[in-house]
């Protein structure tokens, strides 16, 4: 379910962007990086490359970790493992921004953020 509305996501995106004469694609893994274009990728598929800006959107207490993700709430050791792999992955795409960071969300941000929200609101 989750990939599907990624997708759908993703595929939204890249209407709008098409109804504005902006050039985009959709970033897999292996997925040359292309100038000129806007990509639209997941977390996991942004590992390994660079963008100049980087705008990550969803990233709001409900989306980051996913509540499905953590399978069993009451075993502590597979929660932590969960919101481990989770924060990896949310300071790996932070890192693929070489110029601009951008982070979204609706209501509260993925608790995994404090530490950046809080080092922005130190400056």
């Amino acid at each position: 379910f989750l990939s599907v509305f990624i997708s759908f996501i993703i595929l939204n995106l890249i209407k709008l962007l098409t109804q504005q004469d902006i050039n985009s694609n959709i970033v897999e893994r292996d997925t040359p990086k292309k100038n000129g274009v806007i990509s639209l990728s997941t977390m996991h598929s942004a590992k390994g490359k660079t963008y100049r800006a980087v705008f990550m959107i969803q990233c709001g207490a409900n989306e980051i970790p996913r509540p499905s993700d953590i399978k069993h709430p009451s075993d502590h050791r597979e929660k932590q493992a969960v919101i481990e792999v989770e924060r990896n992955l949310l300071y790996v795409s932070m890192t693929r921004a070489r110029d601009k960071l951008e982070i979204s969300w609706s209501g509260s941000p993925s608790p995994l953020l404090a530490p950046v929200l809080q080092t922005l609101d130190d400056k």
